[in-house]
């Protein structure tokens, strides 16, 4: 059919005119071609470019969560290898032990500080040792399991999801804190709960060795994630560095637990 259609025009057409049709027909082919090649062009390196630029602030957002967990690491590692806090453990100074704890979750480093007994099954308070349950999880597990020498530093740090049992067994930790009104939005999961109650938690757990290089003791900090404003624009200054994005834009970090945004500078 297109045969016989190219012939009519051909027995139609001047040759003036078919001249002009040989040379437009194929200017007209090689600009739909190198349209073609440049929008897939365009689309395919576009396409890479917004994932490379996800990956890239993923990475500095996952490296930012892993320093954060080093310099708590670090801060207990500091207050285990104390002098005074050790002759303090050592003779029970309860009372010079809690102050230490104390000093440290008030420099707002730490939500929550806990001295525990070598298995974890006791925790020291102001009137001294009392029975203990550390919370079950991987973490709990792997830091019990593992023999001394194979633990880096004697501490073990991650992301562990608190449930409202679990935190509210925490003095310094309120509901304030942590509890949201779920409000329906578009895309969110279905529920029939109207609040989230569960705590996001940078956990670390430090052992507390003698001179004999024999566990003593567990330190066990928390910092919550819930409402932590400061972690989020943390990150924000990292990720959209200054001139980094178009004038009058700003950008945006969230912390999610499953669908609902527990810290956020949107």
């Amino acid at each position: 059919m297109l045969k016989q259609l190219w012939h009519a025009i051909k027995s139609g057409l001047s040759f003036r005119h078919k001249l002009l049709a040989l040379v437009i027909v194929p200017l007209i082919l090689l600009t739909c071609t190198v349209i073609y090649f440049i929008a897939s062009w365009s689309t395919h390196y576009t396409h890479e470019h917004l994932f490379s630029k996800v990956n890239a602030d993923l990475h500095i957002a996952s490296n930012e969560f892993r320093r954060i967990q080093e310099r708590k690491q670090t801060q207990l590692k500091l207050l285990a290898a104390g002098v005074q806090f050790v002759e303090a453990l050592k003779f029970e100074e309860t009372v010079e032990l809690s102050r230490q704890l104390k000093q440290l979750c008030d420099t707002g480093e730490f939500d929550f500080l806990n001295l525990l007994s070598p298995t974890g099954t006791q925790r020291l308070t102001s009137d001294g040792w009392v029975a203990w349950d550390m919370p079950p999880s991987v973490l709990t597990e792997k830091f019990l399991e593992t023999s001394l020498y194979a633990l880096p530093s004697n501490a073990l740090s991650g992301i562990e999801i608190y449930s409202r049992e679990t935190w509210s067994m925490q003095e310094r930790v309120s509901s304030d804190d942590v509890v949201f009104p779920l409000i329906d939005t578009p895309r969110s999961s279905p529920t029939t709960r109207v609040t989230e109650d569960r705590a996001m938690i940078i956990r670390v757990l430090q052992r507390v060795v003698d001179v004999n290089n024999q566990t003593i003791a567990i330190l066990e900090g928390g910092k919550l994630l819930n409402r932590n404003f400061k972690i989020v624009d943390e990150i924000r200054d990292l990720v959209y560095v200054e001139g980094s994005l178009l004038e009058g834009s700003w950008g945006t970090v969230t912390v999610f637990l499953d669908d609902v945004r527990i810290s956020t500078n949107v």
